[in-house]
């Protein structure tokens, strides 16, 4: 009995956090260098988020936002006068939700779509080519055109294209931006013609490739080697 009643409670609020969810998404795409605003969007965003996940509120608590809207209108491209490479777009990634594979498996629960089992990320680690562990969670900005840049670059010279400053994706990085790209443009990251290296996730040392199906189906392989190049591998990096 008891189940069935929590159940019962449960219903409406996860309805009001969706309801929550497409308000703030709404009201960020119409402004979406307005540093509030994000904050609204991610709160809520993992708000609804955390009951697939069987997650507190404490769990994936947003902190405050740490960018102006001057600084948000630059690295997203936005500036008058100002050119960026590759414009970025902020997120957020809660801790719990930032480690390999446990917080990969919370993601999977999270975007059901992705179509993840145990044998997708089961053998995933966030290393980085030294064999050090990478940790990247909290407030993150990350490169926001679907499909990825620095294309043809062998494992090397996707190292080398990253711009000082920055530093290669977890693959949790990977697939949270590829979702809320879904939500923020309608298209997941590297749908169309792209895929990438995730620099800093590998399985028996080896860097996995990702890149997401339109229906948001998200392979995960290890088959590459340093030396592949191909037209349409790249790389994302992360601002820090």
């Amino acid at each position: 009995m008891s189940n069935t009643a929590e159940t019962r409670v449960d219903v409406p609020i996860i309805v009001t956090a969706g309801r929550s969810l497409a308000l703030a998404l709404v009201e960020y795409r119409a402004k979406p260098t307005n540093p509030e605003r994000l904050w609204n969007f991610q709160e809520a965003h993992w708000n609804l988020n955390r009951f697939a996940m069987g997650l507190s509120p404490r769990d994936v608590k947003v902190l405050d936002c740490p960018y102006t809207e001057a600084q948000m209108k630059k690295f997203m491209g936005a500036k008058r006068f100002s050119r960026v490479s590759y414009p970025d777009f902020a997120l957020f990634l809660p801790e719990v939700a930032s480690t390999a594979p446990e917080g990969l498996r919370l993601l999977g629960k999270a975007y059901p779509k992705m179509g993840w089992d145990e044998a997708d990320i089961a053998g995933v680690s966030n290393i980085n080519r030294k064999g050090n562990p990478v940790v990247q969670f909290g407030w993150i900005r990350t490169e926001k055109s679907i499909d990825a840049p620095h294309t043809q670059t062998d494992e090397d010279a996707a190292e080398k294209a990253i711009e000082e400053g920055r530093i290669g994706q977890t693959l949790n990085i990977y697939v949270e931006a590829g979702n809320q790209s879904k939500l923020l443009t309608g298209e997941y990251l590297d749908e169309k013609r792209t895929y990438v290296r995730v620099l800093n996730a590998r399985i028996r040392a080896r860097v996995v490739d990702a890149h997401f199906l339109g229906g948001g189906r998200c392979y995960v392989g290890w088959g590459l080697g340093p030396g592949c190049v191909y037209g349409g591998l790249g790389v994302r990096s992360v601002g820090v």
